[in-house]
């Protein structure tokens, strides 16, 4: 079950937007200002932030900024009941997956959710796929051949000073 993250002020949207995700099936987590959206953040490790644009404390574009230096740093949707084409174009370079303007229809946020996760889940299993070949000296295969190949690898390439030149048929990569 995906974990949300909503950091807004307004304290009905955030009860509302809670209700609707939850009855979605996600996991929410909620917080009023910056700063606390940001401690939450460490703790809660969500899967996506629900990011308002003005905040008491800091602006959406600093926290999107923190954000993003995180580690495997969750997507943002930003949301602002302010339709600022500029501040969009900002968030959207600075990181944000996509830029709503209050009052939002539901069923376009739960695409937006939907289309955010999906490509964060995509991205993590590119990432684990990208680790697995770096593991196996970059061959891909697991046949008995490519096993024995990778074998000879090792033990040649254990000597620091010899070089490997691998020949295969055309077509054989």
């Amino acid at each position: 079950m995906p974990t949300i993250l909503i950091i807004d002020d307004e304290a009905s949207l955030v009860s509302s937007l809670t209700y609707a995700l939850e009855d979605e099936g996600y996991r929410v987590h909620s917080a009023f200002t910056g700063q606390s959206g940001l401690s939450e953040l460490v703790v809660v490790q969500p899967d996506l932030v629900l990011l308002d644009l003005r905040l008491p404390d800091m602006t959406g574009l600093e926290v999107l900024e923190a954000i993003k230096q995180e580690d495997d740093a969750p997507h943002v949707i930003m949301i602002s009941a302010h339709g600022d084409t500029r501040a969009a174009v900002k968030a959207v370079k600075s990181g944000a997956a996509d830029y709503l303007t209050k009052p939002f229809d539901l069923d376009e946020l739960f695409h937006l959710i939907r289309s955010a996760l999906e490509h964060s889940r995509m991205a993590s299993e590119l990432n684990f796929h990208r680790r697995a070949v770096l593991r196996t000296s970059g061959l891909l295969g697991d046949s008995p051949t490519m096993r024995e190949l990778n074998a000879t690898i090792e033990r040649v390439a254990g000597s620091g000073t010899s070089r490997i030149l691998i020949l295969g048929e055309s077509g054989t990569g």
